[in-house]
This record gives structure tokens, sequence and C-alpha cells, in this order.
């Protein structure tokens, strides 16, 4: 019975140490200013943004909708203390994601985020951007919890700017793609 318990408590270790090298190596990877995804290294794909990044928005797409399904859960909970961080960390993940597939470069700074979603999306797009990011830093460097209203607010903005980003993409023509705007 000892023995069945310890074999339990090494896989239980073995799976927690796996997944903090995992996200070790995922945060060196954008460092470099790659994008890796599962098993996929695409970065050295020399083919266009559009088709490069595909499987990577689709299914970054259907990861980012599941944090707010989270936030909304939490939230149908009475629980508005992570609501912000998963919010804004989806939001900002779309953001990526959707530069990525402009063939833009990869960046996790607000700073660097704002003017290109304001190129590309729009500033009604950025204002809600920057909604969302004053909600998460209250939350998470304030060491304030959101009010129901604010955690309400967070899931609405988080919705909003997902729905946006993650639309089929159809871009004016770039370098890469020979698309005429409509």
């Amino acid at each position: 019975m000892a023995i069945d318990s310890f074999k339990f408590l090494l896989k239980k270790i073995f799976v927690i140490v796996n997944q903090q090298i995992k996200e070790l190596l995922i945060s060196l990877i954008k460092r470099e200013g790659r994008i890796i995804y599962g098993q996929i290294n695409l970065s050295i794909n020399p083919q266009d943004p559009l088709t490069k990044y595909r499987d990577f928005f689709e299914r970054s797409g259907e990861y980012e909708k599941h944090k707010v399904e989270m936030a909304e859960e939490m939230f149908a909970r009475g629980m508005f203390s992570g609501i912000g961080d998963l919010c804004f960390i989806a939001a900002k993940h779309a953001v990526q994601a959707a530069l990525a597939m402009r063939g833009e470069g990869y960046s996790s700074k607000v700073v660097v985020l704002l003017p290109l979603i304001e190129k590309y999306f729009g500033g009604d797009l950025k204002k809600d951007f920057q909604d969302l990011f004053a909600l998460y830093v209250k939350a998470e460097y304030g060491l304030e919890w959101l009010s129901e209203e604010e955690a309400k607010k967070a899931i609405h903005l988080a919705k909003g700017l997902l729905e946006v980003l993650y639309r089929k993409p159809s871009f004016p023509p770039t370098k890469w793609n020979k698309n005429k705007p409509s």
C-alpha cells in the first residue's frame, strides 16, 4: 500500500516538474521571438503568416475562449478574484495571435501592443484592451479584488475582444498575401 502511494506521489511530482519545464521552455522560446504551439515549431516555415500560423491561430482561439468561459463560471459562483487575470491574459494572447497572422512581431509588452492594436484593429478595440488592462492592474498589482460590476465588465470586454480578434482573417494586401480590400 505504501509503495502504491509512493508511486502515485512520484507520478504527481513528475507531472508538475514536466509542466514547469514546458512552461520554462515556452517562456524561453517567446523571448527568442518564435511561436511554438505544442510540438509544432513554426519559426522556420518560410510560408506566409496566414498559412504558417493557421493551426496555431485556431487552437489559440479555442484555448483563450476557454479561459473566458472559466471566468464566467467563477463569476457565476461569486468568485471575482481571478477574473481580471484570466480575461486580460486571454485577450493579450488573442492580440498576439492575431498580430502573428498579420506578420507582425511578437511582444508581451502592452506598450508595444497598443499601437499595433490601433493600427490593425482600430481605436475602439485599443480602448477596450486598455480598459481591460486597467482592471487587470487593479486586481493584480493594486492588491484589490474586482467588484461584481468590474468582474462583469472584464468578462464583457474579453469576450468582445476575442470575438473580433478570432474572426477568420481577411487582410488588406501585404508582402505575403494578395487579398484585395473589399
